[in-house]
């Protein structure tokens, strides 16, 4: 199962110079096994509202049979030095 995810435009600011440090946070899950989760992240694009991730992942050993009783989710998060990771959308 491959997921590219390629950008994200018009996010909104959230950092008090306007702009933001987005990441997207990649959860496959099933809802009977929510402590089964597949994750990944892609890389910190600074200072935009508008980043180019271009990023590919490989979730191995997923059957074919299997994957329509699962969820991928993905989040956009601003990442902040020193204080949480702050919640943009998903």
């Amino acid at each position: 199962f491959h997921v590219k995810i390629k950008r994200a435009c018009y996010l909104l600011p959230i950092d008090t110079d306007r702009k933001s440090n987005p990441y997207c946070q990649l959860c496959l899950f099933s809802f009977d096994h929510l402590s089964n989760k597949l994750n990944f992240k892609t890389d910190i694009k600074k200072q935009t509202l508008n980043p180019q991730f271009n990023q590919e992942f490989i979730y191995k050993n997923i059957q074919l049979k299997n994957l329509i009783k699962k969820t991928l989710q993905i989040t956009v998060y601003d990442k902040d030095l020193r204080k949480k990771d702050n919640f943009i959308g998903n």
